[in-house]
């Protein structure tokens, strides 16, 4: 377990390094890790996930200009993602949860840094779960994404700005592996945690002005999945 705990922190790193460098178009090789701000070569010790920004107190060491939480919590999410993973027994549906939560929990981090749901990670890894399922066999539920395309669209065309596309097509995409009850619980749980957070933070000195929908999605998916 501790093991798993440390392997999902340090992927959860290395991958806020990649989505960061990559939407930059910056190497992810070159330059070696560093502020953005005051361009200081962060150290072995500064390189620890979880440990460094909290002894660091979310501060650089050299500038101390603030450390944005959202590495926090990128990191324990993916601690906590492989602790649970590591829990799975090895069957074909768990392998197939497995890749939903993983895929789920990378998208969770493009929305987080950019507000944006990743086609290269959305669509590749559909097409994955759709062939598991139909090797499976899973069951698929053609019917309601059929629905859910033409509601969609129709929100998409009367109401442009109330939901984003990335949100859409997640959803449209997750719609495929979910029966209609636990979609709209999906909804319900993602959209509630969604308001407790923006509760949370209208006491706060800097309340959330724009918040990302698929980190909550992503959670309410584990919470169902776990409890199926």
């Amino acid at each position: 377990m501790l093991l798993a705990f440390l392997f999902g922190a340090c992927l959860a790193s290395f991958c806020c390094v990649v989505i960061e460098r990559s939407y930059q178009g910056i190497s992810i090789v070159k330059p070696a890790s560093h502020c953005t701000r005051c361009q200081h070569k962060l150290r072995s010790y500064e390189l620890i996930p979880i440990f460094s920004i909290l002894l660091q107190k979310f501060r650089c060491t050299a500038c101390h200009q603030p450390i944005p939480k959202i590495y926090l919590l990128a990191e324990m999410s993916g601690a906590l993602l492989f602790v649970g993973l590591s829990q799975l027994p090895l069957t074909f549906y768990s392998l197939f949860c497995g890749l939903w939560l993983l895929s789920g929990w990378l998208l969770s981090l493009t929305d987080l840094f950019y507000y944006h749901v990743e086609p290269k990670i959305l669509y590749p890894a559909s097409v994955v779960m759709l062939l598991l399922a139909i090797i499976g066999p899973l069951p698929l539920y053609w019917q309601q994404t059929a629905l859910l395309f033409l509601i969609f669209l129709c929100i998409r065309l009367f109401f442009p700005q109330k939901i984003g596309d990335g949100d859409l097509q997640l959803l449209l995409c997750w719609s495929l592996f979910l029966p209609y009850q636990e979609l709209a619980l999906l909804v319900c749980l993602a959209s509630l945690l969604g308001v407790l957070v923006i509760l949370l933070s209208s006491f706060s000195r800097q309340p959330i002005k724009k918040l990302p929908f698929v980190p909550f999605l992503w959670a309410a998916l584990a919470f169902l999945l776990w409890h199926s």
